[in-house]
């Protein structure tokens, strides 16, 4: 009976496989679909929760989007609004972390990802009702669920332009929808944390329920504050977002103006810097648009025709508060930063003998297993050694002993690494809301020096012109040539294996504010740098180790000479270019790496604009780019730079006697077929910009016309 049965058991399974879906997707142990897809539809949470973290954990470990089906991808944004709230956390986490982890090899359709903002929203408005209806303590998992789904929707804006088209509504009722509820829902949680801060300010006494109730606000105030930041400054959208949002939900759209004014301005020490700074940032990139605000009234004026009262406007008013949070936040607290250095010094070191401990005990442990001696022998041999010292005074010693409560070191390594982190962030962020208004200024109403407005023209200006002035009364520009020095201090512990992460977060710091102060003097020429800006940079190149700092220092020093020049300098002297050609020749030469451009471009610069420099000073400068081109690593970006740079020196036929003695019109017949090759090669990888190859095949067709014009003078 029971041999029929097992037999009548094994023809259904056969006749069930015959009837199941198309081949291509099913595995090869005959199961419908991806193993790991069913388990994730599986009707226990406790199956699903265990698919979804392992494949959390093999995102973490992989480039997620290059190891993932789209059906997984699929089943995994099903799981957003699962009933089981560990299930959900885990399957935003792994979306998250895939959106993350995307590069140019593994990047997926942007279609795939579009509608999870639609899912995410759902699961934040879910999150909300519960959030209203539950104490403190109960509302714990959604506050931290709807923090996650915050985050996921903020990195899914800022890596998928279609996903921010979806809240666009240029056609159909489904996106104006989602765009219609999807920003009150936003604000509404912005607005909730910021009462939750000015509660929490008023109260006295913390216990840990309250910690972590306070903790998880404050990381949903940041994502939601980012969240308008990164939509609001996206330039693809131009401002058809905000414009189209205003203009059919106005009430929702000035109330969301409230509230990020509020977040921005707010003195309450609870809201955390990085989401007052994005409140800044989404403001003002509000400002860069010509939308209207109130009955007459425009926030941007781009447009020169448009003219507005004094007392019938407020943006004057928040342009002075932003700006007055943004100068706040561009400060490097120095005895903080010093103590956290510290403290992050101590706990590598910490964690390294700790580690080195453990790697000591687990060689000992596997030599007395490989020596396998039996116990009875080791117990001989432990009474035939001496006794020196008391078993009592051993227990009072605590030798031999390990405590309980002891900590892991690694783990206080990464705290102190993340207490860091979050200390430079306010400053990271201010520098690149700083970056962004600085490039956009002084394109069309910048009031130059030997320009005079007049009263009206100064009460009735462009914004450009009041972001310019609003610039200048904070003296953010001389607070961003302040950071100089203390930044490159920092960038010299890379020396100090504990502390490299302290060297390349510096190191980005200073790029950033170099960055910053390069606008500044291209775009606002009403600001007198100091006297000692240009010795400055080059003290700070010299010094710094990080290859960031220095990229974005040489950047800011092309700048400074293109658009103010070689300061307080009659004549030039061979002296003058050993900085520049110590930066060039002493400098590896990678691809990636600018700085040997930039100074080849520095150093064509200064003798182009002292065109009766000496015949010594050309020597100089001409055997330095020949000793450059030695090097068979160079690349096509700087080889470019380099003909270029001796076109715009030699292309008036200055110096001829050194250009014929160094040979230079054969080191341009050499160098242009190079160049070519290199180009080619350069064309075959994904990495390289279009726009960079377009200005290398410029040098080079200028380069062979370079050289037929010289044989033709000749």
């Amino acid at each position: 009976m029971g041999k029929q049965k097992r037999n009548k058991r094994r023809s259904n399974n056969k006749d069930h496989a015959k009837q199941g879906a198309p081949a291509d997707a099913t595995n090869p142990n005959g199961t419908t679909g991806p193993a790991i897809v069913q388990r994730i539809r599986h009707a226990d949470a406790r199956t699903r929760h265990a698919a979804l973290c392992a494949l959390l954990h093999t995102c973490n470990f992989a480039s997620g989007a290059k190891c993932f089906h789209r059906s997984v991808l699929q089943a995994v944004r099903d799981s957003i609004m699962d009933v089981d709230l560990e299930c959900a956390l885990a399957a935003v986490a792994i979306l998250t972390t895939t959106l993350q982890q995307e590069d140019s090899s593994s990047k997926m359709d942007p279609t795939v990802s579009a509608g999870w903002l639609v899912l995410l929203h759902g699961r934040l408005q879910s999150c909300a009702t519960e959030v209203d209806q539950k104490d403190p303590k109960m509302s714990l998992p959604w506050l931290n669920l709807a923090s996650c789904c915050l985050q996921c929707a903020c990195v899914l804006v800022e890596t998928n332009s279609l996903a921010l088209e979806r809240l666009v509504p240029e056609s159909g009722l489904r996106t104006s929808e989602l765009r219609d509820a999807f920003w009150p829902n936003v604000s509404s949680w912005l607005s909730q944390a910021l009462q939750q801060a000015a509660g929490e300010e008023a109260s006295v006494g913390t216990t840990e329920v309250s910690r972590v109730h306070s903790e998880h606000w404050e990381t949903i105030a940041i994502w939601a504050a980012r969240i308008f930041h990164s939509c609001w400054d996206d330039e693809e959208a131009d401002g058809s977002l905000i414009q189209s949002w205003y203009r059919d939900q106005r009430q929702d759209a000035q109330a969301t103006f409230q509230v990020l004014h509020r977040a921005a301005i707010s003195r309450t020490h609870s809201i955390p810097v990085p989401c007052r700074l994005h409140a800044v940032g989404a403001l003002l990139s509000v400002g860069k648009n010509p939308i209207t605000l109130s009955s007459g009234t425009s926030f941007s004026a781009r447009q020169e025709d448009v003219k507005f009262a004094k007392e019938d406007t407020w943006e004057p008013m928040l342009l002075d508060a932003c700006m007055g949070v943004l100068r706040e936040s561009l400060q490097w607290h120095e005895s903080t930063a010093s103590q956290l250095v510290q403290k992050l010094a101590y706990a590598h070191e910490a964690w390294k003998a700790q580690a080195q401990d453990a790697e000591l005990e687990k060689s000992i442990i596997s030599l007395q297993r490989r020596k396998n001696e039996p116990a009875r022998q080791i117990a001989r041999r432990l009474q035939q050694q001496p006794d020196n010292v008391d078993d009592s005074e051993q227990c009072e010693k605590g030798r031999g002993k390990l405590p309980v409560d002891r900590q892991d070191k690694e783990t206080v390594y990464y705290e102190a690494e993340a207490t860091w982190n979050q200390h430079i962030r306010g400053l990271q962020l201010a520098l690149e809301i700083t970056a962004n208004l600085t490039s956009d200024a002084g394109a069309a109403s910048y009031c130059h020096e030997d320009t005079v407005m007049t009263e009206d023209e100064s009460s009735a200006t462009s914004l450009d012109y009041q972001l310019t002035t609003s610039l200048l009364r904070h003296d953010v520009p001389m607070q961003l040539w302040r950071l100089l020095r203390p930044l490159t201090d920092y960038t010299l512990q890379v020396d100090s294996a504990s502390l490299a992460l302290v060297a390349e977060t510096c190191g980005d710091l200073q790029s950033k504010a170099a960055l910053c102060l390069g606008h500044v003097l291209a775009n606002i020429p009403s600001w007198a740098p100091p006297d000692s800006l240009w010795t400055d940079l080059q003290t700070a190149v010299k010094r710094t180790t990080a290859m960031e700092g220095r990229q974005g220092l040489c950047a800011c020093m092309v700048v400074y000479l293109r658009s103010r020049g070689y300061p307080s300098l009659q004549t030039l002297q061979p002296s003058d270019l050993q900085f520049l050609r110590s930066l060039i020749l002493g400098h590896d030469y990678t691809p990636s790496d600018t700085v040997p451009r930039d100074a080849v471009c520095m150093m064509g610069l200064l003798l182009c604009s002292h065109q009766t420099h000496s015949a010594e000073v050309n020597e100089v400068f001409a055997r330095t780019l020949l000793e450059t081109n030695v090097n068979s690593g160079t690349s096509a970006i700087l080889l470019a730079e380099i003909l270029n740079t001796f076109m715009d020196v030699y292309g008036t036929d200055a110096h001829p006697a050194v250009f014929d003695n160094l040979n230079v019109l054969g080191f341009f017949q050499k160098s242009i077929p190079a160049l070519k090759q290199k180009i080619s090669i350069a064309s075959s990888c994904s990495a390289t910009r279009p726009e960079d190859l377009e200005v290398w095949k410029e040098a080079a067709t200028n380069a062979a016309r370079f050289v037929q014009y010289k044989k033709g003078y000749a």
